[in-house]
């Protein structure tokens, strides 16, 4: 990914497993700068809490805005369906993080 960043392009990243998310766009906010712009398209909000820190594919949106890598301003996902909210809980949470959601449901 430095390799790509290094030479100037900018580019989409598109699918891979959800660990890598966090990488990616901590790589992106050493060459950019922090408060990116985030499409998220998935069914789940992957910002769970992680108390140990631990980075993980729930939980890599909830680290990129407490680091300041992702503006939750300027974030936007969706078809999110989540399982555990129903549409209208789900949008409560939402509210509270200031992210903007295309629903599935």
């Amino acid at each position: 990914m430095n390799n790509i960043i290094n030479h100037n392009v900018k580019p989409v990243t598109i699918g891979g497993d959800h660990f890598i998310t966090y990488l990616v766009l901590k790589t992106y906010a050493k060459k950019y700068g922090k408060g990116l712009s985030l499409i998220h398209f998935d069914a789940h909000y992957d910002t769970w809490n992680d108390s140990k820190g631990k980075v993980d594919h729930g939980t890599m949106f909830n680290h990129a805005v407490q680091e300041g890598i992702i503006d939750p301003k300027s974030r936007r996902n969706v078809s999110i369906r989540n399982v555990m909210f129903t549409c209208s809980s789900a949008k409560k949470l939402v509210k509270h993080l200031l992210f903007s959601i295309l629903y599935a449901c």
